[in-house]
């Protein structure tokens, strides 16, 4: 009997006792990340399209400041004078890293007088070929010279490009565009 009263005690507490208690209903809120910055910086995520197109720009005019100053340095092993050039397409590559209007000013200043000096260059051949007698290939002169023009303009174009959307940023969005690390530039060609 003592072994029937054990099993029934055990049965007993094995038993779900029913209670008057509701359940507790719990529902998971998900938890924002705070960073708390000693240095506040604008959201990047707040540019407009001038500050994106300042942006993409200063990338393009950046690789044509530094072919051309490597152009430029190669230059100048020859004739020094063109070291002036070659520290005038470093201000190209300064104004476009920083965006700093008078860098980027005096870089397009730079292309404008090259272009017009290749211009003029082209021009004086063109008319002393007509009384000059020699074997001078001016036909191979005058393409060389058109494709250097040519590129030149493209250049102007480009950094007159970047020089007017930098001229419509505020101070606040070329903050922005210099806090951006990690964007990934669409160069712009034409």
């Amino acid at each position: 009997m003592s072994s029937v009263n054990s099993t029934s005690q055990v049965k007993e507490s094995n038993s779900v006792q029913p209670s008057n208690a509701y359940p507790i209903v719990v529902s998971a809120q998900p938890i924002q990340p705070q960073i708390i910055s000693a240095v506040p910086h604008p959201n990047p995520t707040r540019l407009t399209n001038n500050a994106i197109m300042a942006y993409n720009l200063a990338k393009s005019v950046k690789i044509f400041a530094m072919v051309d100053a490597f152009f430029c340095f190669i230059y100048s092993v020859y004739n020094f004078y063109y070291f002036i050039p070659f520290l005038l397409c470093l201000f190209g590559y300064y104004g476009a890293k920083n965006y700093n209007k008078n860098y980027t000013r005096i870089y397009l200043f730079y292309c404008v007088l090259n272009l017009i000096s290749k211009i003029i260059v082209w021009s004086f051949m063109m008319y002393y070929s007509t009384t000059d007698d020699t074997n001078y290939d001016y036909a191979g002169f005058t393409f060389f010279s058109w494709i250097s023009i040519l590129i030149e303009m493209y250049i102007v174009r480009m950094a007159h490009k970047y020089y007017k959307a930098l001229n419509k940023l505020t101070d606040e969005e070329v903050g922005a565009i210099k806090e951006l690390r990690f964007r990934v530039a669409r160069i712009i060609y034409w």
